[in-house]
């Protein structure tokens, strides 16, 4: 089966090579061209057999056994080129373990390194913040103690009937909106780079969560199409399992079980 079968019932078997072979690959290319032009070729003449293979009607035993014998062409064609592919980039694919294996331990340490250095540094940032969240706590409480004795001055004013008065208890008023603003603006904290050169590291606050009650988890995704697809591949996965025998009675929950048949 080293060259396609066609059909015929008068001589079954290999017929003549068909087609020509494809185009080489460029001269920097990293594997043999002549090689590669050989098994586009040799699957350009399968696929063209396959063509017409494609508007032949299978009616006698001879042509069933004839096309057997071309797909199993095909799979032999197949096997051909991915074999060359995976000797033609073994080489690469051993550089390229070389290549992460010497990098590996200069990453590894270097990630290490800036991992425990983020701990203290993490510490240091969440008491600034501490600081700051307890400043802009004083802040406020200062403008509330000013925006009430501006309510006070204004109700004395009012009492009293005084113009001037009046104009001291809204110029209190307004500094007191003013200094209420200011204590309400949020301080941003994080450390910056002392050199310029890196970007300022900051605290960034992310929610972890952990299943508690799966049952709960699972009636909210119900409705994601995702969680369909994780349960149809482990019930796929399931019902072609050694040990699952349709025959005899096994199930699965929820999932109905047709058989489907292809030639292998």
């Amino acid at each position: 089966m080293d060259e396609p079968t066609l059909p015929s019932l008068d001589q079954p078997g290999p017929n003549p090579n068909i087609g020509i072979g494809g185009n080489m690959p460029p001269p920097e290319a990293a594997f043999n061209a002549e090689e590669l032009a050989a098994l586009r070729a040799k699957a350009t003449r399968f696929v063209t057999a396959s063509d017409v293979w494609t508007k032949t009607p299978i009616t006698t035993k001879e042509l069933a056994e004839q096309l057997a014998d071309q797909i199993n062409g095909l799979r032999k064609v197949w096997k051909e080129v991915d074999d060359w592919r995976k000797a033609s980039k073994k080489v690469w694919d051993d550089k390229g373990k070389e290549v992460q294996e010497a990098a590996e331990s200069p990453l590894n340490t270097v990630a290490k390194a800036a991992d425990l250095l983020k701990a203290p540094l993490l510490a240091w940032d969440q008491q600034q913040a501490r600081e700051a969240e307890a400043l802009r706590a004083e802040k406020i409480r200062l403008a509330n103690e000013a925006a009430a004795e501006a309510r006070r001055l204004a109700m004395d004013a009012a009492a009293a009937g005084s113009i001037a008065a009046q104009a001291e208890a809204e110029a209190a008023e307004a500094a007191a909106a003013k200094q209420a603003k200011e204590a309400n603006r949020t301080i941003k904290t994080g450390v910056k780079s002392a050199s310029g050169a890196g970007r300022t590291l900051s605290t960034r606050t992310r929610n972890v969560c952990q299943i508690e009650r799966l049952s709960a988890l699972y009636q909210h995704y119900r409705d994601n199409p995702k969680v369909a697809e994780v349960l149809l591949s482990l019930a796929n996965a399931e019902a072609n399992s050694k040990d699952f025998d349709l025959a005899a009675g096994h199930s699965i929950p929820g999932v109905l079980i047709t058989k489907t048949q292809t030639i292998a």
